[in-house]
């Protein structure tokens, strides 16, 4: 004789929250300035002068014609986001969630705030896979490329910043730090040395990739400069941070410049598990606001946004119901695009082979 599941004795836990929180660490520390527009097209101007000095003539003579200041542009699009999920009445109403939920119900007893309460978590993880796309394509842009491919078609698209080929440098040889005979701290001179010259700021913080980070926090040099008090600042290290919901870990100061390892990863439709901060490199950024760092947010495709008068957001959500089958379904549209506006205040730095 055998026994139905349903009839079968069964001690009911607590339900454990396994859910990921989104990314949002790069977002928060870089991209925090937000300014939704109304147009699809979002073009990013820059005025170039270099540092030329005004030239001297004679008394009387005649004055030099010199060159005024440049500009270019460049004209792009914010990445499209539009997800929607279904919810069932019969399967929300009648199929117990795991953990909680009653396993009978008895006089004065409903299952609708169990629905709720799952139609809300269904609701939120929506929301978090959009922040973990802009955190997916911050991460991109501080490389100087955002490329992605539309899950739909397969179509590609690319938006290139103007950084300078020099502010990405790959070591090689005995300058790598996994060498004895490297010297970080020239590194990150070379660094500040870039940035003070092309954008006439200084980096604040490094963010490194997993195998960067352990370069890093095992080369002797580093050591030594911790360890010898002398003239020069070198700050202190620590190993007792841990690392936060974020996945990211403050490691300390060292040349006056906040480090910290990010080497968390996002399950990217097509790729799989890919590093939001690439793992053989340190990205030296200026995170004040004179980096003039945006997240810029396209307008809101939908004729129900539109006809509101709110296509200007940075996030729509709708729902509407379909009679047959009786099914209600939610949609989320977002379009945003991480800027850098000084693309050269960003220094990328391999520091591993």
């Amino acid at each position: 004789m055998t026994s139905l599941d349903e009839l079968q004795w069964t001690f009911l836990t607590a339900l454990v929250n396994e859910i990921k929180p989104p990314q949002t660490f790069l977002m928060d520390t870089l991209f925090g300035n937000h300014e939704a527009v109304s147009t699809d097209a979002i073009e990013i101007g820059t005025l170039r002068g270099d540092r030329s000095m005004a030239p001297f003539v004679m008394k009387g003579a005649e004055g030099i014609m010199v060159p005024g200041l440049g500009s270019d542009a460049i004209l792009v699009k914010a990445p499209h986001m539009r997800i929607k999920k279904p919810f069932t009445l019969s399967s929300l109403l009648f199929t117990r969630t795991a953990g909680g939920d009653p396993i009978h119900l008895t006089s004065g007893q409903t299952q609708i705030p169990a629905v709720q309460a799952h139609i809300a978590r269904d609701s939120q993880r929506m929301v978090d896979m959009v922040r973990n796309s802009e955190e997916y394509l911050a991460s991109m842009a501080i490389t100087g490329v955002i490329a992605y491919t539309m899950e739909a078609d397969g179509a590609a698209f690319q938006i290139a910043f103007a950084k300078d080929a020099l502010n990405t440098v790959v070591l090689t040889g005995a300058d790598l730090w996994t060498a004895s005979t490297s010297n970080p701290a020239s590194d990150v001179l070379d660094a500040k040395r870039r940035l003070s010259d092309v954008v006439g700021l200084a980096p604040t913080d490094a963010i490194m990739g997993a195998s960067a980070a352990d370069a890093f926090l095992n080369n002797e040099r580093v050591r030594q400069d911790l360890l010898t008090v002398n003239k020069i600042t070198t700050g202190d290290m620590t190993i007792v941070s841990q690392f936060n919901e974020q996945g990211v870990i403050f490691l300390g100061t060292y040349a006056g410049i906040n480090w910290w390892e990010y080497s968390r990863s996002i399950n990217v439709p097509g790729l799989g598990l890919t590093p939001l901060i690439r793992d053989k490199f340190v990205e030296f950024v200026n995170r004040s606001p004179a980096s003039d760092f945006v997240t810029y947010y396209g307008p809101i495709v939908d004729m129900d946004a539109f006809e509101a008068g709110g296509i200007v957001s940075e996030r729509f959500s709708k729902s509407w119901k379909e009679n047959d089958p009786s099914v209600q379904v939610q949609l989320i549209e977002s379009n945003p695009l991480p800027c850098l506006r000084r693309p050269n205040a960003i220094y990328s730095l391999q520091v591993v082979a």
